[in-house]
């Protein structure tokens, strides 16, 4: 008999071990997959300000029928926690800003050109109005070449003769774009780093699209050296590579889009993984990269201080108002946080530049686009639906782009007279 209930004993105290195991579910784990994360932030917010009784499968974290505030407080708190039988690696901030001494792991290069492969650009269309707009830009006189004019029009008219040479083979017009590109070097005496951020890309994009290392060697030798040594030489105080990893704003994003643009087009893979972590770090990921250097009112519209972002991350809520994706650097320059934000220009302006980042590295094989919970999607929505800035003329070729990696349909507009870092994305990315 005492062996009986012994026996009973044991299956009764297994059972509840077993059981309280399976239903030791983390407080803030919204989808049950043992860990807390954007995903459960997700949920949380598709609930916001709702009754249910679905408990925190909704994103009620406190069992208290109402997805609220204290709800987002629970699932904050808890972000990064896993269930204990599940391995992870845990990080924190660096003691100093530095890249990470594990660089990332370079993909197979995916041969789809810097921004687009010739075999796209045949399947394009030779009419209608973004290739009219093209065209005569192509065909247009490109004035005088200067990189210490971060408003030239030079380099994006070189760019569409390029394109346009990619899509007709007509020589007149790898002629005209390769004469442009070499017109360029050595212009950019007292140029500041923004306006070689702004305005070299094109230039590399250019390039790339004509073949020019196969097309005139001794030029695409003599485009090499000079780009190579342009993301080194001082031009304020700051060259390409530290305006890039020093500023989490429009100078530090342009900056890191003709750094990237080069590091393709040079094959310079050890320096493409180092911008590669510092953009992961403006999404917000700050054990790729910390060490910005942020304007004192940008910690004003951050939810967490201690570990300043560039990019607000997932559940960043002021106020009551949703925070997530902004730019602090850029929301900024219109003053400290009130809501809502004042208008700036920078916000679009710097944040475009981050969208050509994460177009060059997604053709590069890089994930980019769905780094830090599709941070570049968070930071386009909160452009267009938080706040709703909007674009200058400079920026509309942006929207294209993210329409087309995301699947979107943010209102789009004629790029014909875009004049920044890229454009003609109403053609290239329809």
């Amino acid at each position: 008999m005492i062996k009986k209930y012994l026996i009973l004993f044991i299956f009764i105290l297994l059972f509840h071990l077993l059981t309280a195991k399976v239903s030791a579910i983390l407080p803030a784990d919204a989808n049950g997959d043992g860990m807390v994360d954007g995903v459960d932030y997700v949920i949380w917010l598709r609930n916001y300000n709702q009754s249910t009784t679905n408990g925190q499968f909704s994103g009620d974290f406190d069992g208290d029928n109402f997805v609220d505030g204290r709800d987002y407080v629970i699932w904050l708190n808890a972000y990064g926690s896993t269930e204990p039988d599940i391995p992870t690696a845990t990080s924190s901030p660096p003691l100093e800003p530095t890249l990470t001494s594990t660089p990332v792991t370079p993909p197979v290069g995916q041969s789809l050109g810097i921004w687009i492969s010739p075999n796209e650009i045949a399947k394009l269309p030779a009419s209608g109005s973004a290739w009219s707009n093209l065209q005569s830009d192509a065909d247009s006189n490109f004035g005088s070449p200067n990189l210490a004019d971060q408003d030239t029009r030079h380099n994006i008219r070189t760019m569409a003769a390029a394109l346009v040479y990619a899509r007709m083979g007509q020589e007149s017009y790898r002629s005209k774009a390769a004469n442009a590109i070499k017109s360029a070097m050595g212009t950019e005496t007292a140029a500041r780093s923004l306006a070689i951020g702004r305005n070299l890309a094109a230039y590399v994009i250019a390039a790339d699209l004509i073949d020019l290392k196969n097309y005139r060697p001794s030029d695409d030798a003599q485009f090499r050296s000079w780009l190579s040594s342009m993301r080194t030489r001082d031009f304020d105080g700051r060259t390409l590579i530290s305006c890039h990893e020093d500023r989490p704003n429009n100078w530090g994003t342009m900056c890191g889009a003709s750094r990237i643009a080069a590091d393709l087009y040079l094959n310079d893979n050890a320096d493409l993984q180092k911008a590669v972590q510092v953009f992961q770090g403006y999404l917000g990921n700050r054990s790729s990269y910390a060490g910005f250097k942020f304007a004192t009112d940008a910690f004003s519209f951050m939810c967490d201080t201690s570990s300043p972002r560039p990019i607000n991350p997932p559940g960043c809520i002021k106020d009551g108002h949703d925070l997530s994706g902004a730019p602090v650097d850029d929301i900024q320059r219109a003053g400290p946080y009130k809501w809502l934000p004042g208008f700036t220009d920078y916000a679009w302006g710097g944040f475009s530049a981050a969208i050509a980042q994460a177009e060059m590295l997604h053709r590069a094989g890089y994930d980019s686009y769905n780094w830090e919970n599709q941070a570049v999607l968070r930071g386009i929505r909160f452009l267009n639906e938080v706040v709703n800035f909007s674009q200058s003329n400079a920026t509309t070729w942006t929207t294209w782009v993210v329409n087309r990696a995301y699947n979107t349909n943010y209102s789009t507009s004629s790029t014909s007279i875009s004049n920044r870092l890229i454009s003609y994305t109403d053609w290239t990315h329809q």
